[in-house]
């Protein structure tokens, strides 16, 4: 009785007595299992099965016979293009006929077969000895075997009641599970070139995929992160939308951020994001390329450091004029003061020039160390309208001595940035300064913290070039000046 195809599981459970059936290798295990059992080749007591690429290379897969008793002979045959124009899956060979077909076929062998096609292309054979070692026959119903059976007529039984179709499913799905494995290792080889991590998900969110470099970057291992959601795998430092659900959409298609690993660490990464879309244009998936940017920071904050480095010498001789400009007015104002004693109002004016001049000493004395030394930033999540209102108020004094009022506005809601509050603080301070010193005669200062986009997003129309977008829409704050 055949067993329909449709009907057969490839599972390890179907064969209870695999002995008589041997794989050549691991991966063709399942072929021995469906061979033994859907009992395809039931009667033949001894025969092998070789399967024939899309290449033409022959495979041999599984069956009772040793690869040995094949041969290199009969694999190199049956790579032979011109053999299989000579021979057709309807008709089954004996090794004469073969022979005849192809005169390099080894007769002392005393192999035959039968031979299955997809169209004009070969699928694989079956080959099988004209004489079987052994078998079994039924005669009136009854079972005989051993010497008194009859082995030639229980193959041609069995050859008779061979399920062909069913051979050519068991072929075809081996050549795809071969060309699935052959493209698995080329894109794992593929991916083991890239100079970063790759991360796959489904339309879900749900990661599929995570390479050896990206276990590194993000500190997860990959068999921890597949089927977890992407958010778990991939943390942005700053909440907000996830880049990689974003990118599922179409919306986004490249982003630099901060991420934080599993160990805690925060890292600044580049990533490219590609859909994966059907046949139908549904999107199916996501591919992520990403890669870790610190090393590559590092490198341009020390090129730059050592730009600095070699213009030092030129600001110091500029900044030991500015210095020293400052250093002969507190040495006139002292002069003056020690020749006015008596003179009390002059001498509090002189004072306060000597104060003045000596904090303009001491911004530039700072400003050049800032320069040549450099603090390493302090990256953390900031609200900038807060640090905005506290260097305000760290700096009402000098706006109310120099006579300068600060109208402060906030304009719609304002996302938290990744920043160092400290150096950001510094730069605000700065601009303060600046405004101070262009109203000598006070006036009013205007300060307007709102989101800012670098470019308006546009939907693209469908054939037109992805778009590259900033993602996430940052909080930029800028100060206008009015001057009273």
């Amino acid at each position: 009785m055949r067993i329909r195809a449709e009907n057969v599981s490839l599972g390890g459970s179907l064969a209870p007595g695999f002995s008589s059936v041997a794989a050549l290798a691991s991966s063709y295990q399942w072929v021995a299992e469906v061979l033994q059992a859907t009992k395809v080749t039931e009667g033949l007591s001894d025969y092998f099965l070789v399967a024939i690429d899309r290449e033409g290379i022959a495979h041999p897969l599984a069956g009772t016979l040793s690869v040995e008793q094949i041969g290199p002979r009969i694999l190199e045959s049956l790579e032979s293009p011109v053999f299989w124009t000579r021979v057709d899956a309807q008709t089954r060979y004996t090794c004469e006929m073969l022979g005849s077909c192809l005169p390099a076929w080894p007769r002392e062998r005393g192999l035959g077969g039968t031979f299955l096609k997809d169209g004009e292309k070969p699928l694989g054979a079956l080959l099988f000895p004209e004489r079987p070692h052994g078998g079994t026959t039924e005669v009136s119903g009854e079972n005989v075997s051993g010497a008194s059976a009859s082995p030639g007529v229980d193959q041609t039984r069995a050859l008779a009641n061979l399920d062909q179709p069913l051979l050519e499913l068991i072929l075809r799905h081996w050549r795809l599970s071969h060309e699935s494995r052959a493209v698995g290792d080329f894109a794992r080889a593929l991916i083991g070139t890239q100079q970063g991590g790759v991360l796959a998900i489904d339309a879900e969110g749900r990661v599929t995929y995570l390479s050896r470099l990206g276990e590194d970057i993000l500190g997860i291992k990959a068999h921890e992160a597949v089927g977890a959601d992407c958010a778990r795998v991939l943390r942005p430092s700053v909440e907000g939308e996830h880049p990689l659900l974003t990118g599922l959409t179409g919306k986004l298609d490249r982003v630099e951020l901060y991420i934080t690993n599993r160990q805690g660490r925060d890292l600044p990464i580049f990533l490219s994001l590609t859909p994966v879309t059907s046949v139908s244009g549904a999107t199916r998936g996501l591919v992520c390329f990403f890669r870790d940017l610190s090393e590559e920071r590092a490198l341009d904050q020390e090129a730059r450091r050592r730009e600095r480095l070699a213009v030092i010498g030129e600001l110091a001789a500029g900044a030991a004029h500015e210095i020293r400009n400052p250093l002969t007015g507190i040495g006139n104002c002292a002069q003056i003061l020690q020749m006015r004693l008596t003179d009390q109002e002059q001498n509090r004016r002189m004072a306060d020039l000597i104060l003045k001049e000596t904090q303009r000493l001491d911004r530039i004395i700072t400003s050049l160390l800032g320069f040549a030394r450099p603090g390493r930033p302090q990256m953390q999540e900031t609200r900038i309208e807060d640090v905005v209102r506290s260097s305000l108020q760290l700096e009402q004094p000098v706006f109310e001595k120099s006579g300068v009022r600060c109208d402060l506005r906030v304009v719609g809601m304002i996302p938290s940035i990744y920043v160092d509050p400290g150096q950001i603080h510094q730069v605000i301070v700065n601009l303060y300064h600046n405004a101070t010193d262009a109203m000598p005669d006070g006036g009013l200062l205007t300060l307007e913290v709102s989101v800012v986009r670098r470019r308006r997003h546009t939907r693209r129309r469908i054939g037109a070039p992805p778009t590259v977008c900033t993602y996430p829409a940052m909080g930029r704050w800028f100060a206008s000046c009015a001057f009273g």
